[in-house]
Formats: C-alpha cells, sequence, structure tokens
C-alpha cells in the first residue's frame, strides 16, 4: 500500500475527486508507476517532504513503510550450500559423505556445488527431530528447496533419483521425495507404515548431460491433505496430481536417518547422479508462493538467501 494526500486531485485508483483527501493506492494499481513518474517530473520528491509545482499544488507524501524482506533463517532446519564440504548452515545436522559423494564441485548455481555420481553416491544425516514434521500429534508445515542438475536418469523406481528421504522399507516410513517413473513426486506417510499415504505427482522427465540446473521446492501446511501440499519448478507453481491411499492420519517422529541423494533403506539404490546445490529445510514454515519465487531468482541470480 502507498499513501499520499493532496490538497487538490483525483483518486488514482478510485476516480474520485475532493479537496483534501488521503488516497490509498493499493499494490497493483497500474496508476502506481505513473503517479510516481509524475511526482518526481514535476518537482524534487522525497518521501514526507511537500514540493509544490504549477500543476500540483502541495502534495506531500505520508511515508511508505515496504513489508518486510523474508528472513529465510526463520524455521531453517538444515541448510547445505556445498561449497566446501557437506556441513549444515545451521550447525544441528552435517551430512556425511559416501562413495565418491563430493563437496566444492565448480560450476554450482551459488559459488560450488556437490556431484554424486550414481554409483553408491549419496549423503545422511543423523536422525532428528528437525527433520520429523510433526509435534507428535499433528502434522506441521515444512518446506524443501534445492538446485539439480542432472547427468543421467533411470524412471525405473530402484534406480530412479530420489532427493530427499527419511523411511525405512516398512514401519518407519515418514516422506520422500524422488523423480521416478517420469514424474517428480513427494509422499508422507501415515503412521509409520505405507499403505495410507498422501502426496502429489508431477509429469517430468529431466534434462540430462549436465548442463541443466533447475530449481524445486516442495511445501506443505500441515493439513493432512493431499491439497496441502504444493509443488514449484523455477519458482513456478506446478498443476499436480493428488496421491493418496488408504486414510492418512499424520507422519510420525521415527528413527531413520535422512538420506540425501538416494532411498534411505536401500542406500545403493535409487541414487540421484548428478549436481546439487543450496539445499534447504524448513520445519513448521510453509514458504509463500511469493518467496519462493524469490528464493528462486536469488539463486538463480548467484546470491545465497542466507547471512
Amino acid at each position: 500500500e502507498i499513501y499520499f494526500k493532496s490538497w487538490w486531485g483525483r483518486g488514482v485508483c478510485d476516480n474520485t475527486v475532493g479537496w483534501g483527501i488521503v488516497y490509498k493506492i493499493y499494490a497493483g494499481c497500474s496508476a502506481v508507476p505513473a503517479l510516481l513518474l509524475t511526482l518526481q517530473a514535476r518537482a524534487t520528491y522525497y518521501e514526507n517532504v511537500t514540493c509544490t509545482t504549477e500543476t500540483l499544488d502541495e502534495i506531500e507524501a505520508i511515508p511508505y513503510t515496504a513489508p518486510p524482506l523474508p528472513v529465510y533463517t526463520d524455521n531453517l532446519v538444515a541448510s547445505y550450500s556445498f561449497d566446501t564440504d557437506f556441513s549444515d548452515y545451521t550447525g544441528n545436522n552435517d551430512l556425511t559423505a559416501f562413495g565418491s559423494a563430493t563437496a566444492g564441485v565448480a560450476g554450482g548455481k551459488v559459488s560450488d556445488c556437490a556431484e554424486l555420481d550414481g554409483n553408491s553416491d549419496y549423503t545422511i544425516a543423523a536422525d532428528s527431530d528437525d527433520f520429523s514434521f510433526t509435534n507428535g500429534t499433528n502434522d506441521l508445515p515444512f518446506s524443501i528447496s534445492f538446485w539439480a542438475n542432472f547427468d543421467s536418469y533411470n524412471p525405473s523406481p530402484a534406480n530412479a533419483s530420489w532427493i530427499i528421504s527419511k523411511r525405512d522399507e516398512a514401519t518407519k516410513e515418514e516422506y520422500q521425495v524422488a523423480f521416478l517413473n517420469n514424474i517428480f513426486a513427494v509422499n508422507l506417510f501415515s503412521q509409520g507404515g505405507n499403505s495410507a499415504y498422501i502426496g502429489k505427482t508431477l509429469p517430468f522427465v529431466p534434462t540430462t548431460g549436465g548442463t541443466t540446473w533447475q530449481h524445486f521446492t516442495v511445501t506443505y501446511d500441515g493439513s493432512n491433505t493431499s491439497n496441502g501440499i504444493k509443488m514449484y519448478i523455477d519458482g513456478i507453481s506446478q498443476t499436480t496430481t493428488n496421491s493418496v491411499g488408504g486414510t492418512y492420519l499424520g507422519m510420525i517422529n521415527g528413527s531413520e536417518p535422512v538420506n540425501i541423494g538416494s532411498h534411505s533403506w536401500g542406500p545403493q539404490n535409487g541414487e540421484f547422479d548428478g549436481k546439487l546445490d543450496e539445499f534447504h529445510v524448513w520445519k513448521n514454515r510453509e514458504l509463500t508462493s511469493a518467496e519462493v519465487l524469490d528464493i528462486y531468482n536469488t539463486e538463480n541470480a548467484g546470491n545465497s538467501i542466507l547471512p
């Protein structure tokens, strides 16, 4: 919102005319840029300073306070830049690398990145409450954001590209995000089993060859419904399909570690082949669409979203 006061003027958005009126210009009003340009062109214009011209008398700006910029450290539980190693920005959830998984590889989106070759390469973070999106009774919101650059891709579930998962094979399942069967998929599992779940899927075949970076974000509002899950590619919300099985009663706080780069119940399978960068996890925070786009734009320009 922007406010201005004029001794004589026409409401920019509602076309009202009057004396001594304080006008409120709403975000999205197409006249806002034109108004500000007019003020700047006709007199030296500063916020909170009166300026006088022959055609616009005594226009006084009331200070406009912009909304605060997002603080991406709020509710951030893990963040991996991979610039030099597999340490966590928060200091709480460092990754252990296996195989020839390598950090500090040149050519990342923001400085350097991690590279996994799809052959026994993966990383693990120890089990932590930070990675379990429940308060013991109800699901909590979460968001996961990362950049991926695929060298190769096998769509079969056993050999597909599993990005992050916290689960075993049957009784301690929490969630997973993966590219498999030519879809981008996220699943949340009910009470540790795999017969009841909610999720979203999106048709997607990665560009391979190691030349294309893309940004992916998954968010969840904690509502226990597939409709509460959103998926974004390159900052844009995608049209998705709900994936539902059985009666979903919420996730558990399980004891499995978190795998990044393979599936967690058999880490030598489902291995991602390519590069990963700027991998962030938030607990009890559902990023807004504006924040997702801001993260994409900031990191796509080569800048970190973190202090």
